[in-house]
């Protein structure tokens, strides 16, 4: 976990860097959208940085804190390996427009139950903890670290759910336009 919460560091780092010092490290690649960042690095990455460490030294008996950050973590590991996948596939077949759905699909579910069912639940139980403890510190980073991450994670719910429309033939190619024109 721990490593986890050094990779967010770095990362935020960089993506601050990328996105508002680009003219200073230009030699990094490319600039940084705004929007990427806030959704990332001010959405996703303050989850580790101000909970995971002082979760690891204060609690680490806690159930919701080992389900959250096992899940969450194979969460994107399957995500990012069937996303490499799936980029490889060659989708003007049947069969590899047959797999990429179902790699869609393994996506979508992956990413429901971790970031949705388990992220919300887990989430609520663990706040109901810190109160019943009195843990007053806990209990007011979990409410801003939660809030950014469920924010984040609605974000990822809703993106995933509109490529599966799109990939799976729910939406015609006119609504794929206007989507994609709505989300620029």
């Amino acid at each position: 976990m721990l490593g986890d919460v050094s990779f967010d560091i770095y990362d935020w780092l960089r993506m601050f860097c990328r996105t508002f010092l680009h003219e200073y490290c230009s030699s990094w690649g490319i600039k940084f959208p705004v929007q990427f960042f806030v959704i990332v690095g001010v959405l996703h990455h303050p989850l580790a940085m101000i909970m995971a460490t002082p979760l690891c030294l204060y609690h680490t008996d806690m159930p919701e804190f080992h389900q959250l950050a096992c899940s969450l973590l194979l969460a994107a590991g399957i995500c990012f390996l069937s996303g490499s996948y799936k980029f490889t596939l060659d989708t003007k077949t049947r069969n590899g427009a047959l797999q990429y759905k179902v790699v869609v699909l393994l996506q979508l579910v992956t990413i429901c139950v971790t970031r949705g069912y388990l992220w919300f639940t887990r989430l609520y139980s663990a706040l109901c903890k810190f109160h019943a403890m009195g843990e007053t510190s806990f209990l007011t980073g979990g409410l801003v670290a939660g809030a950014l991450f469920s924010a984040f994670n609605v974000v990822i719910i809703f993106g995933i759910g509109a490529i599966v429309c799109i990939k799976l033939g729910l939406f015609d190619r006119s609504e794929e336009r206007r989507v994609g024109k709505e989300c620029r």
